[in-house]
């Protein structure tokens, strides 16, 4: 049914026509843009449409939006549109310098190709040239919405998440983890099911939907009708794109020729309204390409330009050209002008000016964009930082346990149990999910704390590591603090598109997006889970830049750490010594008063004037530091130095030791080959006041994996041989005067290191 007056349509046609414009342009002037000019020419409703039906609801600012490349275009114009209404933005502007890779954009000309945000207005562009990775984000980001913003408003003024994608990355594994994943979010439960929780869990919204977390969205899929050059049946079967949401839950799919702006707003206008009550819509868009896959592939004929007229092609590569010429004669702006005249709510020469008008404004605009400065080398490494600062304002900095009164002796677990807990209490914004973290996770992290704290706080997910990383990224991105686990390190690894589309935000637009994603990695118990199990990941996630990685070394450490990480504005990987649960040796005094062990700063476990041990993670820094105080007993003096943040890792911390010493060796569980031992070498070296001081040949690395680089076994005998430590029973005084045993790691290996190294003078 349609809902669009006169005026809608008229500024319906206005909205399209400076889209258009904004795209002609650009295509004009392709020689100026560097990398691929990916335009929507003749697909600007795509994104139009829904946003004016955003718009039309009150909720377009609110919603959260995310665009591909083509559709951006789209969403600034409409975003720029609502300036009339106090929203003081030129989005316009910005895209467009950034796109001519001018230093006054909002990416400063760093990353072009309409990788373009506004976190203001809830835009989120294309992070990433990897279309599979957006829709996580939007759907993370509108359960999120849901949960913080919905318990105050009416129905109608409800904000949802809208994701656009092509029909290529529609057969991503991430894109069907984000549709299965909605399906879980918005899965109505019976009576019966939500009698399992108390009362005080279930807002008003889920007594009404019957839907404990709830993720409002509409899926657009724009049909291109072939995928750069891969046809339908070569891609997907020739299937029916829309009946795949018959196969998640409570989502309806639909077709609509996205090229009649009044068929598809009347589709997006329902789709709004089913989001609202918690029931996704999946879009199948149709549409045609105006211009191939982009602007290099397309030959216009000589007057094309100055006609304004670009289906006056004469070349599109591996396309029809004549089905080419018929599809722009039915193009969306000639279908809205068609319908603008038969219903008579303008004539021809209203519409003409319309045009004329977004034309003029839009080469006014490009022509003031490229007069702007081009970023330079010499602009650019004003600011080069891959992290956003580590601000630890508004908590004490880390105090020595001793001094306080408030404090409780912890191990691993029940520390971080402990400041999970506490986060969650503190904060509304934490939220903590995973693989099987309800009721306690394989490994025990989260015992008992969803009975406290209920479904839409903790929960479990599918078994998606893209859709939780994803997810999370979304979250932060309109102001969530999520913490999500990933049951063993390793399995971050299905999660790596997402942090390779996260990691350069900062650098790139400054973009902040603060979770927590914690990583149990090492052996579990004795070894024998092997390496899909046991691995650490700190080597792979420090070469994407961007992403925080820090290991405790106690249950102190931990709860400090947690804390920064919560306050930090991106992403940070916690890994958790999965042994360090089951031993004493890792128990310490935590104050139940907040502090923070602030990241980048690493920590002088022993002193010594003739030896640095550089280390991190729980079972080497108590190995390296048993070995201090035995060597310490012989007047050898090992300084050991936890670098608790792994990356980036404090060289200021490690220069100053090696100054003192002149000797030094890494010690660690990662690989010696392309690890972190060797970034800290090869920083060294390129460190002034660092190699000088060295008295040994070469810096020693003290890793895992036996003779150098093996993977991880299962055979314990084997497992043991690869590790850079053992574990030694030693007993002591017990609580009733009896003797206990107790377990400590120590490193033979790293003894004789130190050993060989005394030898240099």
């Amino acid at each position: 049914m349609n809902r669009l007056s006169a005026e809608d349509c008229l500024a319906l046609y206005e909205l399209l026509s400076t889209t258009r414009a904004l795209n002609g342009a650009l295509a004009m002037h392709r020689k100026d843009i560097h990398g691929a000019c990916l335009l929507g020419l003749r697909q600007e409703a795509v994104s139009i449409v829904p946003a004016y039906a955003l718009m039309k609801k009150g909720i377009f600012l609110e919603s959260i939006k995310g665009a591909d490349h083509r559709t951006i275009w789209g969403m600034a114009v409409a975003a720029d549109h609502l300036s009339v209404h106090g929203h003081d933005h030129d989005h316009i502007r910005d895209i467009l310098c950034n796109n001519f890779s001018k230093a006054t954009g909002g990416n400063h000309g760093r990353d072009g190709n309409s990788h373009w945000n506004c976190a203001e207005c809830r835009i989120l562009g294309s992070v990433s040239s990897d279309m599979g990775r957006m829709p996580n984000f939007i759907l993370g980001a509108s359960e999120e919405i849901r949960r913080r913003e919905w318990y105050k408003l009416t129905e109608e003024k409800r904000p949802i998440g809208i994701t656009f994608f092509g029909e290529g990355a529609a057969q991503q594994g991430g894109i069907h983890e984000t549709m299965n994943w909605s399906a879980a979010s918005n899965c109505v439960r019976t009576e019966e099911e939500l009698a399992q929780y108390e009362e005080r869990f279930l807002d008003e919204i889920t007594r009404e939907y019957g839907v404990l977390r709830g993720a409002p969205m509409i899926f657009v899929v724009v049909n291109n009708k072939a995928s750069l050059f891969t046809g339908a049946a070569d891609e997907h079967g020739n299937s029916n794109l829309a009946a795949r949401a018959n196969g998640y839950g409570n989502m309806v799919g639909t077709q609509v020729d996205a090229d009649d702006p009044v068929a598809f707003y009347d589709v997006c206008a329902e789709a709004i309204e089913r989001a609202q009550k918690l029931r996704s819509t999946l879009i199948i868009a149709n549409t045609y390409r105006g211009t191939g896959h982009n602007q290099d592939h397309i030959q216009y004929e000589d007057d094309a330009f100055e006609k304004r007229d670009f289906s006056k092609a004469k070349m599109v590569r591996n396309v029809d050209i004549a089905e080419f010429k018929r599809q722009w004669a039915r193009e969306p702006l000639v279908q809205l002008e068609r319908y603008i005249l038969e219903h008579g709510y303008g004539d021809k020469d209203t519409l003409r000016a319309i045009t004329r008008e977004q034309q003029c404004a839009v080469d006014e605009l490009v022509e003031e964009v490229l007069g702007e400065p081009d970023i330079t080398p010499a602009v650019d490494a004003k600011d080069r930082s891959i992290f956003p600062p580590f601000d630890t304002a508004g908590l004490s900095l880390e105090s020595h346990p001793a001094g306080s009164e408030r404090n409780k002796k912890m191990g691993h677990n029940r520390a971080f149990s402990w400041i999970v807990r506490e986060l969650i209490r503190e904060d509304e914004r934490v939220v903590y999910y995973g693989e099987d973290v309800e009721p306690g996770g394989v490994l025990g992290l989260t015992m008992d704390i969803s009975k406290e704290f209920g479904p839409s706080r903790i929960f479990n997910t599918p078994i998606s590591e893209e859709a939780i990383l994803g997810t999370a990224a979304g979250r932060a991105f309109v102001g969530g603090k999520p913490i999500i686990e990933m049951q063993f390190g390793h399995f971050v690894w299905d999660g790596m598109p997402v942090l390779a589309s996260v990691a350069p935000q900062w650098y790139q637009k400054k973009l902040k997006f603060g979770f927590t994603m914690i990583l149990p990695s090492g052996i579990v118990r004795e070894g024998g889970s092997g390496h899909y199990h046991e691995v650490w990941m700190e080597s792979y996630l420090q070469k994407m830049a961007g992403i925080v990685v820090v290991a405790p070394k106690d249950a102190y450490d931990l709860v400090g750490l947690m804390r920064a990480a919560h306050l930090y504005e991106g992403p940070v990987a916690v890994m958790l010594q999965i042994s360090a649960a089951n031993y004493t040796e890792f128990e310490s005094l935590v104050p139940l008063d907040p502090y923070v062990v602030p990241l980048g700063k690493a920590e002088t476990v022993t002193e010594g004037d003739n030896f640095t041990v550089v280390t991190y993670g729980a079972a080497c820094v108590a190995a390296a530091a048993n070995e201090a105080r035995e060597l310490a007993k012989e007047g050898i003096g090992v300084e050991v130095i936890d670098l608790r943040t792994v990356w980036p890792f404090d060289i200021d911390a490690i220069r100053r030791s090696v100054q003192k010493t002149g000797r030094l060796a890494i010690f660690h569980e990662d690989y010696r080959t392309g690890g972190i031992g060797e970034c800290i070498s090869a920083s060294l070296t390129a460190e002034s006041g660092c190699m000088e001081h060295l008295l040994m040949r070469n810096i020693p690395i003290v890793a895992s994996a036996a003779g150098g680089d093996v993977f991880i076994s299962s055979a314990q005998e084997l497992v043991w041989d690869r590790l850079p430590y053992e574990r030694t029973k030693i007993t002591v005084p017990g609580p009733r005067g009896d003797t206990v045993t107790q377990i400590l790691h120590r490193s033979q290996a790293l003894v004789r290191v130190i050993r060989d190294g005394l030898r240099y003078t």
